[in-house]
């Protein structure tokens, strides 16, 4: 699962890149999957945002449990998700769920 959340770390980075470059009028971001891209924006490159979230029930709730290899034990979850994420702890605080 920790290969999951690498997964759309790196997606949304790479989005983030495009919008950066593209400069659209507005993010319209198809479910959780995308929706952290905003957050690697600089905040000069901000726009708005539509999210749809085509699951409501689910709402791209992950848990953190599941990432307890060796190295991962010592680190606080917030930690965790911020190494996998390239994004600060405070960020995850502010626009995360838990």
């Amino acid at each position: 699962k920790v290969k999951t959340l690498r997964y759309f770390s790196l997606w949304n980075q790479a989005v983030a890149l495009l919008l950066s470059e593209l400069r659209p009028d507005v993010y319209h971001c198809m479910d959780y999957h995308a929706a952290m891209a905003p957050l690697y924006l600089s905040p000069e490159t901000q726009l708005p945002v539509i999210l749809v979230l085509h699951n409501a029930d689910y709402m791209g709730v992950i848990e953190t449990d599941f990432i307890c290899d060796r190295f991962w034990k010592t680190v606080s979850h917030l930690r965790r998700l911020s190494l996998i994420f390239n994004v600060e702890i405070s960020t995850i605080r502010k626009y995360c769920m838990f």
